[in-house]
């Protein structure tokens, strides 16, 4: 059990609060069927060949997601065969969650749907994959969060964890601190952050279809966002006794050799140089993801008209 003392539970409350204004976690359930398909296609790629955690390894597995918010991240998994239990604090979330399994999901009466803190859930039941993404960044205790979910998986299982990383929320933090230094409240920052960040926004809506005001408070206007290294997760995975599998984007030796009896050592990956080189890189990519994954075939064929209006 983690002792919450009394500036986790304040950040916590915080959090819940800044979350009930605006769910982050709302990319299809205001939509209709057709972008729920969507963004279950998008989601089978990157499992697939990023993750390299294809759909069928989920196909009969219990699986626990602990911050599961409107479930939008989880459905697809139930659809996909796993057996599903959600944790959410957020009771608005928790119930746009249950509404959208009952809605979409092909077998409701399996699932389960716990409104709880993640601090405050017990449990002794073992699940063959843990899920968690995009949560523990915005607690007190990512690092005994950590800890507390892993108990949960069985001899075997997975833990699928997602976080921001450290590096790559370098720039955000410096905007962040810009935000908190010049505002005194919710609205200001919202206007503050559309003026300063606009190309940002329009990013992030361009590929997760929120509404602005939910990016802003996901990213600017929450209290909390405790961003772990590669190497620290690498290390909580060592401590935990998980066996390190894979990630994206991807992370290796640069002294690896190509030899099939060379095989990477997680000891080796948790040096600092090893993932302080890819968390370098990592901050230097800025132009991959500027095509709409959602609207690919328009926008091509825009840019083709253009070019032959050109040639013209």
């Amino acid at each position: 059990m983690i002792k919450k003392d009394k500036f986790t539970i304040k950040v916590e409350k915080e959090t819940l609060k800044t979350f009930m204004k605006e769910i982050p976690s709302i990319l299809y359930s205001d939509k209709k069927y057709n972008d729920y398909l969507k963004y279950k296609k998008l989601a089978e790629h990157y499992y697939t060949y990023q993750f390299k955690f294809p759909p069928k390894m989920f196909n009969g597995c219990e699986l626990i997601d602990f911050g599961a918010g409107t479930g939008e991240n989880t459905l697809y998994l139930s659809d996909w065969g796993a057996k599903c239990t959600l944790v959410e604090m957020n009771p608005m979330s928790h119930k746009i969650a249950k509404k959208l399994f009952r809605k979409y999901s092909k077998k409701f009466d399996e699932h389960k749907f716990i409104n709880q803190s993640i601090f405050d859930f017990k449990s002794k039941k073992k699940y063959d994959i843990v899920h968690c993404r995009g949560v523990l960044s915005h607690t007190n205790k990512n690092k005994e969060l950590f800890k507390k979910i892993s108990t949960f998986i069985k001899p075997g299982g997975y833990i699928i964890y997602g976080d921001p990383n450290k590096f790559g929320g370098f720039q955000n933090m410096l905007q962040r601190l810009i935000v908190y230094k010049f505002t005194n409240n919710d609205e200001e920052m919202v206007k503050i952050c559309e003026y300063l960040f606009k190309d940002d926004i329009d990013r992030s809506q361009n590929y997760s279809r929120r509404t602005r005001r939910s990016i802003i408070f996901d990213r600017w206007v929450i209290q909390k966002q405790n961003d772990p290294s590669v190497t620290e997760v690498l290390k909580w995975f060592k401590k935990n006794n998980i066996k390190f599998y894979n990630c994206y984007p991807p992370i290796s030796n640069i002294f690896e050799t190509d030899s099939v009896f060379n095989y990477k050592k997680t000891e080796e990956l948790e040096k600092s140089y090893i993932s302080l080189i890819q968390e370098i890189k990592w901050m230097s990519k800025k132009d991959d993801d500027k095509i709409d994954i959602y609207d690919f075939k328009k926008k091509k064929k825009k840019l083709n008209n253009s070019k032959n209006k050109l040639k013209n």
